[in-house]
């Protein structure tokens, strides 16, 4: 009994091995259009893998190239204004409401007292210190 089960598996052996050397040989080379089909599937595959990280991928941050406030502090810096001068300067463009605090480097009218309001009288001095040095004998 061993022998015939020897026997027929050495014959279903030989026979898948033939049948896959006659398959090889008969397809041994790509065709262009084989070739074409494999690259448009690469292609396609590669787009959809794009395409799905695009959808799920989060969000990019904002630089903020354009970022009033990183003006303003980037031109306080370059001042040389200690944390309690543009925390000062902070305040006064509050008290003005203007959308950008960065226009009180440029614009010495901002410190009249008229604009400054009451809330910073106290602190009069001070913003009259920051006045010449930010604009100097500008009036």
């Amino acid at each position: 009994m061993n022998t015939i089960l020897t026997q027929i598996a050495l014959f279903a052996r030989s026979n898948v091995f033939e049948a896959t050397r006659r398959h090889a040989q008969q397809h041994s080379q790509l065709s262009f259009s084989d070739l074409v089909i494999g690259v448009l599937v690469f292609a396609g595959l590669a787009a959809l893998l794009i395409f799905i990280l695009k959808i799920f991928a989060p969000p990019e941050k904002p630089r903020g190239v354009n970022s009033p406030l990183r003006l303003f502090w980037d031109l306080c810096r370059k001042h040389e204004l200690k944390l309690s001068q543009c925390w000062l300067l902070w305040r006064i463009s509050r008290e003005a409401e203007l959308k950008d605090p960065a226009l009180l480097f440029v614009e010495p009218e901002l410190f009249d007292p008229d604009i400054t309001g009451k809330a910073l009288a106290a602190k009069r001095a001070e913003i009259k210190t920051l006045h010449r040095r930010i604009f100097g004998d500008l009036s």
